[in-house]
């Protein structure tokens, strides 16, 4: 499919509703509108949304980690660019924050969100055994080191090492 530009912006009170019903089409436990608004608020919370309300990203930045709690896409805009506009723009904001580290967790089965996290420089940390419940399904955890600006250098692992072993495991042995 084609890359489409996506434009990506901080989530305000009023666009909650259609988040949570993003949510409802995208996971087998969406949030609700009321669980996304006490998220918004709490210390950390990231909540992105793309303009046309194909995508939205929560996550919590808590310096010097992150974390990737939830990637929503519409089924009839995924696989063009979607995710990664969310994606990059929680890691921008992640690292103007002082992020050092990103993580997060990914059904083993979704190989087309494994190829875009490896893409962006994440790379496997562990598995979890029969954590997601329906469908019963183990989760990845990934991480992503970013680059620290005060030592001028980058992190361990950055796109430039996405295609490590771990990474091509994690897209290959779900």
């Amino acid at each position: 499919m084609q890359t489409e530009p996506v434009r990506v912006r901080q989530a305000a009170a009023e666009d909650l509703v259609r988040i949570a019903a993003l949510e409802a089409l995208c996971f087998s436990d969406p949030w609700s509108e009321r669980a996304l608004g006490s998220h918004r608020e709490s210390a950390g919370a990231i909540l992105l949304l793309t303009e046309d309300f194909a995508g939205a990203l929560t996550g919590r930045i808590l310096a010097p980690e992150m974390e990737i709690e939830r990637v929503a896409v519409h089924p009839a805009r995924r696989r063009r660019g979607y995710g990664d506009a969310l994606l990059r723009a929680a890691l921008d904001a992640g690292r103007r924050a002082g992020v050092l580290r990103v993580f997060l967790e990914v059904r083993a089965g979704n190989l087309p969100a494994l190829a875009l996290y490896r893409k962006n420089g994440f790379r496997l940390l562990s598995r979890r055994r029969d954590y997601y419940r329906d469908p019963r399904e183990d989760a990845l955890v990934l991480v992503c080191d970013l680059p620290d600006p005060s030592a001028g250098r980058t992190g361990s692992a950055g796109p430039a090492e996405a295609g490590a072993p771990e990474a091509r495991a994690a897209a290959q042995d779900p």
